[in-house]
């Protein structure tokens, strides 16, 4: 079943919205909506509240527009896929810090619409599939989403699995071992988003929050570095990766 949120002050546009959606998924899917009309009736609603698998944000928004709505609902969500959604384009430095998936315009043809949401309901569908690493730590053996993972970097028996701030398991330890050899880990989750940016360690570019041709900084203010070994090749694969988020 798909979680899905809606925060847009046009109900028509809501509306239309789940109409396409319902019609994408098919009517017998399992799909729960959650409307909101203000970026602060969603903030309010997030307390308590099972993580979405996708949040529909309006750029445009009195009061509280969708970039600043966008930076509060990340410090909670870190993994929910997020997709702007406006009237006009506005993308900014601020926009894509908050690491969105895709940035639609409002006025979108229907057939263009449903296959943006094609795309995306596909890739949260493959996120589902995505590869399960195992990791350990006081003799207790956890299973671990891809999602949970800033990255991962060679320890002398194995790799270490450096985790999100924000991951459920962060309360038992923000790190943990995993047996089998970093390359081993890679060559699962190569096609995941994952990428070497120096010999002794991969990084989720999900979490990378900015970059410069030696250094990059994740979203936890975690400071990496770049080898030269490795960055024609952690070039190539980061293009990739953004291109097939927002292109």
């Amino acid at each position: 079943m798909f979680r899905i949120a809606i925060c847009d002050d046009d109900r028509d546009f809501i509306f239309y919205l789940k109409k396409l959606i319902t019609a994408v998924l098919g009517e017998s899917s399992e799909t729960e909506f959650f409307e909101y009309h203000s970026g602060r009736e969603l903030l309010f609603d997030l307390y308590g509240q099972p993580e979405f698998d996708v949040l529909f944000l309006d750029v445009q928004m009195p009061e509280m527009d969708g970039n600043a709505v966008a930076r509060e609902f990340r410090e909670k969500y870190y993994s929910t896929m997020l997709i702007f959604c406006s009237g006009a384009c506005l993308p900014t430095p601020e926009t894509f810090k908050v690491r969105p998936y895709r940035y639609l315009m409002k006025q979108y043809s229907d057939s263009r619409f449903e296959e943006e949401l094609k795309e995306i309901f596909e890739h949260l569908s493959k996120k589902r599939e995505s590869p399960i690493v195992w990791g350990c730590y006081d003799k207790t053996r956890y299973k671990l989403g891809l999602d949970d993972i800033l990255y991962i970097s060679i320890a002398k028996r194995g790799c270490t699995l450096h985790l999100i701030q924000k991951s459920a398991l962060s309360n038992v330890s923000d790190e943990m071992l995993n047996v089998n050899k970093l390359s081993d880990v890679f060559a699962d989750i190569k096609d995941y988003g994952f990428a070497y940016a120096h010999n002794s360690y991969v990084v989720n570019m999900k979490y990378i929050k900015k970059r410069n041709s030696t250094e990059l900084e994740l979203v936890n203010g975690c400071v990496l570095t770049i080898s030269r070994s490795k960055g024609k090749e952690f070039d190539a694969a980061f293009s990739r990766y953004l291109s097939s988020k927002y292109l």
